[in-house]
């Protein structure tokens, strides 16, 4: 999630818990700790692009690491003479602050390594977008009430509302993986994985892959509250299998494409018309296309090497375009 919510969270957290003991010092604690996983982006060379991708939601924010986490956030406070005989209780609300980082980012589509260092798969629940306004107003609306008004009811109902919007996430993913299953029927294609992501802002228009015979078929789902399903049909790509990291590629290449697989969970294909160009296709500027904001670039030679793409800064769709998507513009979508 983006640090804003993150921040919000933490505070909403750990002010409902312990704003009894500290106060309005509770919120800051509690806003430290869940804002100081995300420290792990300072990880990065210029020399390894994909060093920041290997340690972003790394052992940060895995959960054998959030009583270290809490305490470092708590320094701040424990280390003041004034604060001594509350130590205690600064170390337990910036430590629930911090519990909330890894356990939102898991519940997002990017994969955090919750379970380092016993699993070091990366686990999504792909339930809310890496950026939601509503989940993120109806917590802060909550949370700036209870701080105000040092209330600890107003943001326990906050945290309820958006324990509830998570939810909503999840049933919303359940019908949108009904809609997939037909949608692979009218393909008659035989569904080996899939993934159903939400777009960025709501979790209304998703974005649906899933693998059959090599290939790679992307599609855009449309799921409306109100019940009714529609979709807009997009495009296949090769898949990237993991035996296409073979001895053609230099040692170090074969290092590099094997953690950039890791980091895509293993959705690497080739993105259509370049023949050259594998990327992550969880992700794209077109939701029902291939336009990967993280890729690697294959250049031939004896061993063959690998150049690390970011088009994360690319623009996506302009904002027309998204709403055209969100309101369920009938030129866009047809319904299932």
């Amino acid at each position: 999630m983006d640090p804003v919510t993150h921040g919000i969270l933490g505070a909403a957290v750990s002010h409902a818990l312990f704003s009894r003991h500290l106060g309005k010092g509770a919120w800051l604690a509690g806003c430290a700790g869940a804002l100081l996983p995300d420290l792990d982006i300072l990880i990065r060379s210029p020399a390894d692009p994909f060093l920041a991708l290997d340690f972003h939601r790394h052992f940060t924010h895995s959960l054998i690491f959030i009583p270290a986490g809490g305490l470092l956030a708590s320094l701040p406070w424990i280390l003041q003479r004034k604060f001594q005989s509350l130590a205690r209780w600064f170390v337990q609300a910036s430590t629930a602050g911090y519990a909330t980082h890894s356990l939102l980012d898991t519940c997002t589509s990017y994969g955090t390594r919750l379970l380092w260092p016993f699993f070091d798969w990366r686990i999504s629940l792909d339930i809310i977008s890496i950026v939601d306004p509503v989940f993120t107003i109806l917590l802060a609306a909550g949370t700036v009430l209870a701080v105000k008004r040092n209330k600890e009811n107003a943001a326990a109902l906050a945290l309820v509302f958006c324990s509830l919007y998570l939810a909503l996430g999840a049933v919303q993913q359940e019908r949108g993986e009904i809609a997939q299953e037909q949608i692979a029927l009218s393909r008659h294609s035989a569904v080996e994985r899939s993934r159903l992501i939400p777009m960025v802002g709501n979790n209304i228009v998703w974005r649906s892959l899933y693998l059959s015979r090599g290939k790679i078929f992307a599609d855009r789902i449309r799921i409306n509250w109100a019940g009714d399903v529609s979709w807009t049909p997009g495009i296949f790509a090769a898949a990237f299998p993991r035996s296409a990291i073979d001895a053609s590629f230099s040692e170090n290449s074969r290092i590099d494409l094997e953690r950039f697989r890791c980091f895509s969970t293993d959705w690497l294909g080739y993105i259509p018309g370049q023949t050259d160009a594998v990327g992550d296709m969880r992700y794209s500027t077109e939701n029902a296309g291939f336009k990967p904001l993280w890729a690697v670039r294959i250049i031939p030679g004896r061993e063959k090497t690998v150049q690390f793409l970011d088009n994360s800064s690319f623009r996506a769709a302009s904002w027309s375009s998204y709403w055209s998507e969100l309101t369920g513009d009938e030129h866009i979508f047809t319904e299932l």
